[in-house]
């Protein structure tokens, strides 16, 4: 799960949100690009058939309890992956945003930011730290729309605030959040679905 990309799970609708691309088919399928999928938290047993590219190839199902690690794991990049490019410097209030799947909190794709966030509030020796959590809704190809639920904002804000302070930062927390819905409109309509952490470095 720390991959950028994650494939459906059996057993949950998907919510795919994308542009479709003039790139070739693949697989007879329409490519879109940039595209953003999130597995739907709710089980749905309609949805339990794994259908590979080509039928000489077999998906073996092994299922395994869902979610990651609340602690230090949260901040680890997934074993044998390629060490993130080192970040340009910074000085001054720093902003980092996080992105989140439909009605979803922290994974293990979060690590990179996390790391980021928590390694410039060492250096800098922040004492105070932002983090402002937002939920959103999504406009679906049938014109109607899917939104997030409303105890969402508040539950990704205060998560991200206990994990920057259960891993050491000494900074102080303002935590808020909205119930606001922006209308989506179904143009990058994950991008409101969202943490922002502004980060006040001591010097």
């Amino acid at each position: 799960m720390s991959a950028p990309f994650h494939p459906p799970l059996l057993g949950h609708r998907v919510l795919v949100e994308g542009t479709a691309s003039a790139a070739p088919r693949i697989c007879g399928g329409v490519v879109l690009e940039p595209v953003h999928v999130s597995p739907m938290p709710e089980i749905d047993g309609t949805c339990n058939t794994i259908l590979p590219a080509e039928d000489r190839y077999t998906v073996p199902f092994a299922p395994r309890p869902p979610g990651p690690s609340a602690g230090r794991i949260a901040f680890d990049a997934a074993p044998g992956a390629a060490p993130a490019a080192a970040p340009p410097p910074r000085t001054g209030v720093q902003e980092f945003t996080l992105d989140y799947d439909f009605d979803t909190l922290i994974s293990g794709r979060h690590s990179a930011v996390l790391a980021q966030i928590l390694d410039y509030a060492t250096a800098s020796g922040a004492r105070r730290i932002e983090v402002a959590g937002a939920r959103g809704a999504t406009l679906l190809s049938d014109a109607s729309v899917l939104t997030e639920r409303a105890e969402i904002a508040e539950k990704r804000a205060r998560e991200v605030a206990s994990l920057l302070g259960r891993a050491g930062t000494l900074a102080s927390f303002d935590v808020s959040w909205s119930t606001d819905v922006a209308p989506p409109d179904g143009d990058e309509d994950w991008r409101s679905r969202r943490v922002i952490v502004r980060v006040f470095p001591a010097r």
